[in-house]
């Protein structure tokens, strides 16, 4: 009898560092969102294999302040737990060396929280980076320490982090994300009869799996642990897709997704998927996967913005309106551009298959050269591609309105620039396909059948780790307005929005 597999990623596109929990019926999954704003999807799923977003965790700049934070820094690694009625979410906002954070409440009600941070006494000259779990008693109502903090967990590979702390049974049970985020991450588990603050033994088996760089599945770790409706125990963690391309792996442009597999138990020691390597095709859980929706058309009918929509930092003030022009996002770029380490006027959605198709349409009269408007494929302020609509400032189109491309190089931070004329008026249709190696950007003007592809953009070149900070997050699609050191007076009205698989 052939086994009962689905496909993982379960939750697909830029979203890293999964925790969940079960309420009764229901499960609730939290990913990071780094330097994105609002913070925190929450995904609610009734199944563990569908899921669809209801809100987020950070939803107001009182709550979340993103100013300048550089890529793949913000809020990472959070922890959702359910105790008594009421729901907590913990996480950290990642400057430099910040800790990550998880809570965990003992059967005496006292609560536990283990972050991850340097260990104290770092032998001199070490070359490791000795970033260890360290654990605290704390006053849940003050967020006081009631313990000094306690190194549980420092990873002979220099770093051990993601840090959930669970009870099965008899035994406390700790896991870890160890080894870097990178080709090495791996995950481990301790466990303990005595409580958080330990002693701990390692378990038979570590790490728990291990998927190297030749696998079609890299990088998986970062897990949290959870027993089904039906008394099953599933694991939950983080996976990399990468593309083959002329027999060498590159980088996913999905980034980290959130994949699932079953849990066993063998002498009250966990064992994921049946002690196997993590594939797409995955087993033991029943058949009851839906296929993603083919495609996505924005709804522009309401006076705010759907779900799924981020900004990259936490946004100055709302430079957006739906009501102004009805069916239209309209758009007021301001003094920031996309290359900037502020919060542009830039709002983004995440590609979450490798063949997909952004299109819209824009209708953008720029009064002036500097002003500009139009779409992006977007990595990070040092990498990205984008078609906009603008007034020339030089050369023989100087003073007329021109399409904008703009596309990386080899060189960190440098991108180069070409110009199409463009009729002075009327609307264009721009679009943006992504294949999983290559993203091709073409536009067509309004009266003119003929739809104008320009060259393409090589994916390696666009999700290469950037010169400061991380390459934790994945390829977003998105909208963009911005004016040359001035805020842009002339609305950007975008229509007909939509992501397609194609």
């Amino acid at each position: 009898m052939a086994a009962i597999t689905f496909n993982n990623p379960v939750i697909s596109g830029f979203n890293p560092d999964p925790s969940v929990i079960r309420i009764e019926d229901d499960y609730f999954l939290v990913t990071s969102t780094f330097e994105y704003f609002p913070g925190l999807p929450i995904y609610h799923s009734k199944d563990l294999l569908n899921w669809t977003l209801i809100g987020h965790g950070l939803t107001r700049s009182s709550q979340l302040n993103l100013r300048t934070a550089e890529p793949s820094a913000g809020i990472w690694a959070p922890t959702i737990r359910y105790h008594k009625g009421r729901v907590y979410l913990t996480t950290c906002k990642w400057d430099r060396y910040r800790p990550k954070d998880d809570l965990f409440w003992d059967d005496d009600d006292k609560v536990y929280l283990s972050t991850t941070v340097r260990i104290a006494n770092r032998p001199v000259g070490s070359k490791l980076k000795d970033f260890a779990i360290h654990v605290s008693e704390i006053d849940l109502a003050s967020g006081r320490s009631l313990t000094a903090p306690k190194v549980i967990r420092a990873s002979p590979h220099g770093i051990a982090e993601g840090s959930h702390i669970i009870k099965r049974g008899k035994y406390y049970y700790l896991f870890t994300a160890e080894g870097g985020t990178e080709a090495g991450h791996q995950e481990w588990v301790l466990r303990s009869e005595v409580g958080p603050l330990g002693p701990w033994e390692l378990g038979p088996v570590n790490p728990l799996w291990y998927n190297g760089t030749e696998e079609e599945v890299q990088s998986t770790g970062h897990a949290d642990v959870f027993e089904d409706a039906k008394g099953d125990w599933w694991g939950v963690f983080l996976g990399v897709r990468p593309r083959l391309c002329e027999k060498q792996w590159l980088d996913s442009p999905l980034g980290r997704e959130t994949f699932l597999v079953k849990v066993s138990w063998e002498n009250d020691w966990p064992i994921f998927n049946g002690g196997k390597n993590i594939t797409i095709a995955t087993e033991g859980r029943h058949t009851g996967q839906l296929a993603h929706a083919k495609v996505w058309n924005a709804d522009l009918s309401k006076p705010t913005l759907e779900l799924g929509w981020y900004q990259k930092h936490t946004p100055l003030k709302q430079e957006w309106s739906l009501s102004e022009r009805p069916g239209h996002l309209r758009v007021y770029g301001s003094c920031y551009n996309l290359s900037s380490a502020e919060a542009p006027t830039l709002l983004l959605r995440k590609q979450t298959t490798f063949q997909q198709r952004l299109q819209a349409v824009l209708n953008f009269q720029p009064s002036k050269a500097g002003y500009e408007a139009g779409i992006v494929v977007w990595y990070s302020l040092f990498s990205y591609a984008s078609i906009g609509v603008t007034i020339a400032s030089e050369g023989p189109d100087a003073g007329k309105r021109v399409l904008l491309l703009r596309s990386p190089t080899d060189k960190f931070g440098v991108l180069t620039e070409s110009t199409y004329p463009l009729s002075p008026e009327g609307q264009v249709t721009m679009a943006i396909q992504g294949d999983g190696l290559q993203y091709t950007l073409s536009y067509s003007e309004e009266g003119k059948d003929d739809s104008k592809s320009l060259a393409p953009v090589q994916s390696k070149l666009l999700t290469r780790s950037p010169p400061i900070g991380g390459a934790f997050t994945g390829v977003m699609f998105g909208v963009y307005s911005f004016g040359k050191m001035e805020p842009v007076l002339d609305p950007a009205d975008f229509s007909k929005i939509s992501l397609e698989t194609v």
